[in-house]
């Protein structure tokens, strides 16, 4: 099996890498940000531009 990546601007992302389901999470910022999951990602995503 090769990478997962997950994308998003809620909690779920953050809570699917701390349970190994995926490899790399990138948080999406644009509508809302939350400190957890700025600690946590991988790669901070501000908007999809």
């Amino acid at each position: 099996m090769g990478n997962i990546f997950i994308s998003g601007c809620i909690y779920v992302g953050y809570e699917a890498l701390q349970g190994g389901s995926v490899s790399q999470f990138y948080a999406f910022t644009e509508n809302e940000d939350r400190q957890v999951e700025l600690d946590n990602a991988d790669r901070i995503a501000p908007s999809v531009d």
